[in-house]
C-alpha cells in the first residue's frame, strides 16, 4: 500500500495516531511526505473521500471533546491542527481550490464555529482556522459568507491585543465582509464595540490615514453610489455599516474625519450630476 492510500486510510478509518503521524512527516523537513503534493495528484473521487473522512473526524472531536472540556485537550488540538493544515494545503493548490468538495466546506464551517470558543492556550489553532477562513473569503469560494462572522471579530480582537501592523492589515483585507453582517441584529453590538475600539487604538491611529482612505472612504463611496432600490439594497446595507461611525461623531476628531472623508465623494457626485444636467439642457 503506497503512502497516499495509507494516508487516506488513516482518515477514512478515523485513526488519529496514524493521521497525526502523517502530519508530523508533513511538517518535518527530513521526510518525503507532503500533503500539498499529495493533493495535487489526488483524483476527484479521492478528494471527496478525504474530506468526508476529515469532516467526520472533526465531528467526532467535538463529540468526544466538547468545548470547555479539559480532557484530552492536547490530542484534540493536534488533530484539529492537522485537519486545518490539510485544508490550508487544499486552498493553496490553485487548480484544486476552484473545486471545493461540500465536505471540505462543512469541515471549514465546523472549524469556524470553534474560533471564538476555543480555550486559552489554543492560539495557534485559532490563528490557523482564521487563516483558512480568510483564504476562503479572499478566494471568493462558495460558502464564503459562512466563514466570516467569527473570523472578522477574532482578527479585530487579535489586532487590538497584539498591536501588530500585520494584524491590522489582516482586518483591512476582510473589510468587505462587513457587508455580510446584520447590523440590525442585537448580536452585532459586540462587533460595533470592537469597531469603535479600533478608532481609538494606538496602532489603528498610527495607520489612520491608510485605513481611512482604503477602508472607511471605500465604504462611503460605495454607499453613495450603490443601488438604492429595496430595504435590503446594497446602499441600505452599507449605511448600516457606516451608521455606527456616524453615531460616534461627537467623539473627539470623529466629526472632522467624517467631513474630510465624505467631502471629495460628495463633491465629485455633485460635479457629475451638474455635468449631466448641463448636457441634458444642451440636448433639449
Amino acid at each position: 500500500m503506497n503512502l497516499r492510500e495509507q494516508f487516506l486510510k488513516s482518515v477514512g478509518e478515523d485513526s488519529p495516531q496514524a493521521f497525526l503521524g502523517f502530519m508530523e512527516q508533513h511538517n518535518s523537513k527530513n521526510e518525503s511526505f507532503d500533503v500539498e503534493e499529495l493533493l495535487q495528484t489526488l483524483p476527484k473521487k479521492d478528494h471527496e473521500r478525504l474530506w468526508s473522512g476529515l469532516r467526520d473526524m472533526t465531528h467526532r472531536l467535538l463529540l468526544t471533546n466538547p468545548v470547555g472540556s479539559q480532557e484530552n485537550i492536547d490530542s484534540a488540538d493536534e488533530e484539529s491542527l492537522g485537519v486545518t493544515a490539510v485544508a490550508l494545503c487544499a486552498l493553496a493548490t490553485p487548480e484544486k481550490a476552484s473545486h471545493t468538495p461540500s465536505a471540505l466546506l462543512e469541515t471549514a464551517v465546523i472549524l469556524h464555529g470553534l474560533l471564538m470558543v476555543l480555550p486559552e492556550g489554543a492560539e495557534t489553532l485559532q490563528n490557523n482556522i482564521a487563516q483558512l477562513c480568510e483564504l476562503w473569503f479572499l478566494n471568493e469560494l462558495e460558502g464564503k459568507e459562512e466563514l466570516v462572522t467569527q473570523t472578522f471579530p477574532y482578527l479585530i480582537i487579535r489586532s487590538l491585543s497584539r498591536g501588530f501592523v500585520s494584524d491590522v492589515k489582516r482586518v483591512w483585507s476582510l473589510r468587505q465582509s462587513l457587508l455580510l453582517m446584520d447590523f440590525e441584529d442585537n448580536s452585532s453590538e459586540s462587533l460595533k464595540q470592537l469597531l469603535h475600539q479600533c478608532m481609538i487604538h494606538p496602532m489603528y491611529l498610527k495607520l489612520e490615514e491608510v485605513l481611512e482612505e482604503n477602508c472607511v472612504q471605500d465604504l462611503m463611496f460605495s454607499a453613495v453610489h450603490a443601488q438604492r432600490t429595496g430595504t435590503q439594497s446594497m446602499a441600505s446595507r452599507l449605511r448600516k455599516v457606516l451608521e455606527y461611525f456616524h453615531q460616534q461623531k461627537k467623539q473627539r476628531g470623529v466629526d472632522e474625519a467624517l467631513l474630510r472623508l465624505y467631502q471629495p465623494i460628495i463633491w465629485r457626485a455633485f460635479k457629475v450630476a451638474n455635468l449631466w444636467l448641463g448636457l441634458t439642457q444642451q440636448l433639449c
